[in-house]
């Protein structure tokens, strides 16, 4: 079974032998040979999501993740669209090649793409707007291995927004977004993250320093002690010790 049978219509494995990947096809290529661009989009989410990965800590290789890869998207057919998804057609091809992927090497287990709805969009000049806002915050991009995004969100909504619209959006962000305040409010924020990790280094480095104050103690004490003749009759030296103690015992 090749990857690209995993999720959909089968592949022929001659026509996979022959270099054809459902995920990372260019669509003006008949025979469905690899894009270079689309392959670098794929290794460039590898990279990123590797680097996120080894920035675990120890103890958090076997859980999941604590922030789930994602995926956000605008569509006026709810349903049709999360079927795309589901079935791999029309759909975000790093997603769809890394369920796949799951779906090859871990059999035995239950991996595979949730989906969810997360708001429903009230006006059609805000879908571009909401597409970017939710990936940004949900960090659904590729970069920093968060996401499966490798476009910039809010392009494939087809919305062009007027100059009329956008100067719409920019005064009801206006009129209810406190955005000094909001930048107070971050900064509050990111002083405190600050002042406990200098906490956390400052505990860290005290423990060190006892650490090191103790070795030196040690290397003290061993070096009062002088150094071991290199050739010692052990057996003469415990009868000795011995008879030393029998001989106390008498007195």
């Amino acid at each position: 079974m090749n990857i690209d049978s995993m999720v959909g219509a089968r592949v022929d494995d001659s026509l996979y032998k022959q270099g054809h990947r459902t995920y990372r096809v260019s669509k003006k290529d008949p025979n469905g040979l690899p894009h270079p661009k689309v392959v670098r989009e794929v290794e460039h989410f590898c990279d990123q999501l590797e680097k996120r990965l080894d920035e675990l800590l120890e103890d958090e290789q076997d859980e999941p993740l604590g922030e789930p890869l994602c995926e956000f998207g605008f569509s006026g057919r709810l349903k049709k669209r999360l079927n795309k998804h589901k079935t791999h057609t029309g759909s975000n091809y790093i997603m769809n090649l890394f369920e796949a992927t799951l779906k090859l090497t871990f059999p035995e287990e239950d991996f595979g793409i949730e989906q969810y709805v997360l708001y429903i969009v009230p006006y059609r000049f805000l879908k571009a707007i909401t597409e970017m806002f939710i990936t940004r915050i949900g960090h659904g991009m590729v970069r920093f291995g968060g996401g499966f995004s490798h476009e910039p969100p809010g392009r494939s909504t087809r919305t062009k927004l007027s100059k009329k619209e956008w100067e719409t959006a920019l005064k009801v962000a206006q009129d209810h977004v406190d955005a000094e305040g909001n930048r107070k409010f971050y900064f509050a924020q990111m002083d405190e993250a600050k002042a406990r990790l200098d906490a956390e280094i400052k505990a860290v480095e005290k423990k060190v320093d006892a650490q090191d104050e103790y070795q030196a103690e040690m290397d003290q004490l061993l070096g009062a002690m002088g150094p071991m003749g290199e050739e010692i009759d052990f057996e003469d030296l415990l009868t000795r010790l011995t008879e030393t103690v029998e001989g106390l015992e008498e007195e």
